[in-house]
């Protein structure tokens, strides 16, 4: 887990999220989320790297989704991914 300090403020960000297989080319994440002190989250955002196997050569690199989480919201399904591919 990491902290983070914003002048003098105790950042926590959320827990390493837990990873369920939803499909072929869909996961969904869930997460905890600390007790920060003083600031409010105000979005959470999901990122995501393709990493090559064997039969992908080539990784495809870092991916942010577009949609901004709710800070009350601790569970957000990836959708399509590229089956083959490892994501991390």
């Amino acid at each position: 887990m990491f902290l983070f300090l914003f002048l003098g403020v105790s950042l926590v960000p959320p827990s390493k999220p837990a990873v369920s297989l939803v499909s072929d080319t869909s996961v969904q994440l869930m997460w905890s989320i600390g007790q920060s002190e003083g600031l409010n989250v105000t979005l959470f955002k999901v990122q995501f790297k393709e990493i090559k196997t064997r039969k992908h050569r080539k990784s495809a690199g870092w991916h942010t989704i577009d949609e901004d989480i709710a800070p009350d919201v601790s569970e957000f399904t990836v959708s399509s991914l590229k089956p083959g591919l490892l994501n991390n």
